[in-house]
C-alpha cells in the first residue's frame, strides 16, 4: 500500500486553472521531490493533500483510505508551511510538544521525542525559549521538528529553506537530509531550487504550468531534459539553446551550428532532419586559453567573465553566436580575450523547434 496516491486532480481558481491533472504517487518511507519555478502548482498541491483547498476534480489517497472530501483534522498529513507558523507564547520545546500532546501521547514519550528531533535539528539549546528570541534558521529547525513529531501518513515541506541565508539553507539542507532519511517517513518536499532536489531526493518531479512535465532522479533530468523549458531550469549556469541544422549525406548525420559541422553518435541517417536547437551544458565546454591558429574556426572571443569561486563563467562569441561556458578558474584567465572551445557530440542535447527532446 502506498503512503499516497493522487489521482487526475485538478484545482481551479475561477478562470485560472492552478493544477491540471495530475497524478502521483508516493511510496511508504520514499522522499518525492517537487520541482518548479514560483506558480508551477507544488504549494496547491500540497494544499489540496492537506485538506486545506477543495479539488475541483480528482482524488486523494492516503494510506489506501480516500480522503478527498475529509477535512484537514481528519487526514493523517503534516506540513511545514514557507510562512512559517510557530506559537509564539509556546517555548522552542512546546511547539515541537504540542502535536504530541494533542494526540495523547504520555510526558516521559514527549520529552524522549522532543529530546531526540531537537538534538538531530541542534536546537538543544534553545528549547526554553520563544520564538521571538529565534534566528530565521532556528524557527525553520523548530517549525520543521514540530511538524516530524507528529504521527501522520504523510509529511509535507513546502519550501522550508527558502528563507535561509545560503550558508545556513546548504548547512541545515544536509542535516535535513539526514534527518529524513533516517526517520522512514513518506515525504512530499516542494522546492524551486535544483540544488536543493538534486541533494535530497531520488524521485523528483518537475511541474510547470500546474502539471508534472517529467518526473525521474535529479541526474536523469539533468542529462536528459524532455524539453527545453525543463533543461533551461535544470542546471547552473543555464543550457546554451543554440539554433543549428541537421544534414544527412553519406549515411552519415551531422549538426551545424554557426560554421562547425559534428557528426552525431548514436543517430542513424534515418533520423529527423533540418532546423533543431542545440543544447550544450556551458560545463560540457571544454576551453583552451592558448588559440589554436590551425584550428581557428573554434576559436571563440570573449565577451564577460564571471569568476565563481572555483569555476568562472565565460561568455563567448563564435561565428555570430553567443554562448557561455563554466571552467575552473585560472589565473590566467582573467587577461585573455580569446579561447579554444572543444565541444563533445555525446553531450549533445537535441530539440525541436518547439522544445521537444529529440536526442
Amino acid at each position: 500500500m502506498n503512503a499516497l496516491e493522487i489521482r487526475n486532480l485538478t484545482k481551479r481558481y475561477g478562470k485560472t486553472t492552478a493544477l491540471n491533472d495530475v497524478s502521483l504517487v508516493v511510496p511508504k518511507g520514499d522522499l518525492v521531490v517537487l520541482l518548479g519555478p514560483t506558480g508551477a502548482g507544488k504549494t496547491t498541491l500540497q494544499r489540496l493533500v492537506a485538506g486545506l483547498e477543495t479539488p475541483d476534480q480528482g482524488q486523494i489517497m492516503i494510506n489506501g483510505e480516500d480522503v478527498t472530501g475529509l477535512q484537514p483534522n481528519q487526514r493523517a498529513v503534516s506540513m511545514v508551511f514557507e510562512s512559517l507558523a510557530l506559537y509564539p507564547n509556546l517555548t522552542a520545546y512546546e511547539n515541537i510538544a504540542h502535536p504530541l500532546r494533542t494526540q495523547g501521547m504520555e510526558a516521559r514519550e514527549i520529552e524522549a521525542k522532543v529530546k531526540e528531533l531537537s538534538e538531530i535539528l541542534h536546537v538543544s539549546h534553545i528549547l526554553d525559549r520563544k520564538p521571538a528570541s529565534f534566528s530565521g534558521g532556528e524557527k525553520q529547525r523548530i517549525a520543521i521538528g514540530r511538524a516530524l513529531a507528529k504521527p501522520a501518513g504523510i509529511y509535507l515541506l513546502d519550501e522550508p529553506l527558502s528563507s535561509l541565508d545560503a550558508v545556513l539553507r546548504s548547512q541545515l539542507r544536509a542535516e535535513l537530509k539526514r534527518l529524513l532519511s533516517a526517520s522512514g517517513h513518506s515525504i512530499i518536499f516542494a522546492t524551486p531550487d535544483f540544488t536543493e532536489a538534486l541533494a535530497l531526493g531520488d524521485n523528483v518531479n518537475v511541474m510547470m504550468g500546474g502539471q508534472i512535465v517529467q518526473s525521474g532522479t535529479a541526474n536523469e533530468l539533468y542529462s536528459a531534459p524532455s524539453t527545453t523549458e525543463i533543461a533551461q531550469f535544470v542546471g547552473n549556469p543555464p543550457i546554451n539553446l543554440l539554433p543549428a541544422q541537421i544534414q544527412c549525406t553519406s549515411g552519415k548525420t551531422e549538426v551545424q551550428v554557426s560554421n562547425l559541422r559534428f557528426g552525431l553518435p548514436g543517430v542513424g541517417d534515418d533520423a529527423f532532419t533540418g532546423d533543431v536547437l542545440l543544447g550544450i551544458r556551458p560545463e560540457d565546454i571544454g576551453v583552451s586559453v592558448v588559440g589554436n591558429t590551425q584550428n581557428s574556426e573554434k576559436n571563440a572571443h570573449v565577451v564577460d567573465m564571471e569568476p565563481l569561486g572555483n569555476r568562472t563563467t565565460l561568455m563567448l562569441e563564435l561565428g555570430g553566436i553567443s554562448f557561455s561556458a563554466s571552467v575552473e578558474t585560472e589565473d590566467d584567465l582573467e587577461a585573455v580575450s580569446s579561447v579554444t572551445v572543444d565541444l563533445d557530440p555525446n553531450r549533445f542535447h537535441l530539440f525541436s523547434t518547439e522544445g521537444k527532446r529529440l536526442h
